[in-house]
């Protein structure tokens, strides 16, 4: 009984400390509409409508980084390779930033997508968007698209050299940085994951 009473004390106490970790931030800049978050080290990524943000303070205060978009254009995703940051946009393009966010440069050169997602590892970066994707192993100032077994990729993940392809059909993994790939997991005719 001792024991169940401690137990009981424990797991009571813990949640108030559990609870204390987590604190509201600054929501950002306002009418930014945050789609995308990313980080190098401590600085802080907020992307959304018309650009990107960022944050050295831990998310209290938020400034303007110099990549602006169009009034309906917005960030969909960062990749980081070492301390190069990439933002995607859904009019699009791909955005490269080496100095921390300060500066940008478009990236997108000979990418043929629509509505770009990105994901990165250690060397390589992918790019999927409508009915294609692509990868890059110099940083984005080249683009080859991916041959892939009748597949159209939705999303891009990767664990060191492995890089997962999320599509209709199931999820497909590459152990080659993109080269060669094979299903993982056959979803059929309905979208189910399976442990």
């Amino acid at each position: 009984m001792k024991i169940i009473f401690t137990f009981i004390c424990i797991t009571f106490l813990s949640s108030f400390s559990l609870s204390a970790q987590w604190k509201q931030c600054n929501s950002g800049p306002y009418g930014i509409y945050p789609e995308a978050f990313g980080a190098i080290g401590s600085t802080l990524f907020l992307g959304g409508f018309n650009g990107v943000y960022r944050s050295l303070d831990s998310g209290v205060t938020w400034s303007p980084t110099s990549l602006k978009l169009s009034n309906i254009a917005r960030v969909q995703s960062f990749a980081v390779i070492g301390k190069t940051i990439f933002a995607s946009s859904d009019d699009d393009e791909v955005f490269r930033s080496s100095d921390n966010g300060i500066t940008w440069a478009n990236v997108t050169n000979n990418l043929d997508l629509h509505d770009i997602t990105i994901a990165a590892n250690s060397s390589v970066l992918f790019a999927c968007g409508y009915q294609s994707g692509y990868r890059s192993t110099d940083m984005g100032d080249t683009w080859i698209k991916i041959d892939m077994p009748n597949f159209v990729p939705t999303a891009f993940e990767t664990i060191g050299s492995t890089v997962f392809a999320l599509t209709s059909k199931g999820v497909y993994r590459s152990l080659d940085n993109g080269v060669k790939w094979n299903i993982v997991k056959y979803f059929g005719d309905t979208l189910k994951l399976s442990v």
